[in-house]
């Protein structure tokens, strides 16, 4: 089946080249933006890794540091070898957990925007220290 090219046809495929250069276009402003936010998300997740790593390390030589100077201690007071290290170790494993948690915390607040809250009563009041939001 043969087909005429008549001017009506010739002016449809000009407008659909020109349609396809525009969504061309529109999908490269996208594939940048869609580039950025991986790139941020990328960023996101090495500072995260590295957090934890560094809060691990932290409690690891936590741990170690109460560990053996509980059970020296401990070792000292009552001349009980397995005594000493056993308390020595649940008084490290303690302090390395509460390094962890408070460290969670310190990361959580960072977190927060530095702005101070306001109550409803404030804003309504309309004090100078707090903003409509």
């Amino acid at each position: 089946m043969i087909s005429r090219m008549t001017a009506a046809n010739t002016a449809n495929v000009w407008k659909a080249k020109t349609n396809v250069r525009v969504l061309r276009l529109k999908q490269g402003s996208t594939r940048v933006a869609h580039v950025q936010a991986r790139r941020q998300h990328a960023v996101k997740e090495v500072r995260m890794i590295a957090r934890i790593a560094g809060t691990m390390f932290l409690s690891v030589i936590v741990f170690v540091i109460v560990s053996l100077l509980v059970s020296l201690g401990v070792l000292w007071l009552t001349g009980g070898v397995v005594r000493g290290a056993v308390i020595g170790v649940v008084c490290g494993f303690a302090a390395a957990i509460v390094v962890g948690t408070v460290s969670a915390v310190a990361e959580r607040t960072g977190e927060r925007p530095r702005g101070r809250g306001c109550d409803e009563n404030e804003r309504s009041n309309g004090r100078a220290g707090c903003r409509a939001r």
